[in-house]
Order: C-alpha cells, then sequence, then structure tokens
C-alpha cells in the first residue's frame, strides 16, 4: 500500500465497523489472508480490491462478497519514524 502505508506504520483501524461504509482503506479476512486494501465500489455491485503501489486491482464479484470480511476501517496512518 506504499507511498499510503509504509511498512512499519502503525494503523489505528475502527473494528466497530465490520462491513463496507462506502470507499476507504479496510482490513480484510479474506481466502485466509488478512489483507489491508483500498477499496472501490463497482456499478454491477461487486467491489474492488486496489492496492495503491502498483495500482494492482483485484476484482471480487458479488458472488464472493460473502467470503471477504471487514475487520475494520483504517481511520489513522502513524508514520514510523
Amino acid at each position: 500500500m506504499e507511498p499510503t502505508i509504509r511498512a512499519g506504520d502503525l494503523l489505528l483501524v475502527d473494528t466497530v465497523i465490520d462491513h463496507v461504509r462506502g470507499e476507504g482503506i479496510y482490513v480484510f479476512r479474506w481466502n485466509g489472508s488478512v489483507v489491508v486494501k483500498r477499496i472501490r465500489i463497482t456499478r454491477n455491485d461487486g467491489v474492488e480490491l486496489v492496492s495503491d503501489n502498483g495500482g494492482h486491482i483485484e476484482k471480487v464479484p458479488q458472488t464472493e462478497l460473502p467470503e471477504l470480511h471487514a475487520a475494520g476501517r483504517v481511520v489513522r496512518v502513524i508514520r514510523a519514524v
């Protein structure tokens, strides 16, 4: 997620948010992994998980959304020194 989030940065995550509430950066449990991704909602009710470093986009169709579990929304990035 560089340059937005760098190795060693601390993330303040609002874990009360357990589902996607609009676009933003979220922590997800998906396919047995924990990932931090920017989310974009698509017109066909699916979502795209976007990596800021390189712009890699992973499309998640509506049929797979039940497998994408939001663990929280990133509300602050604390830069490591």
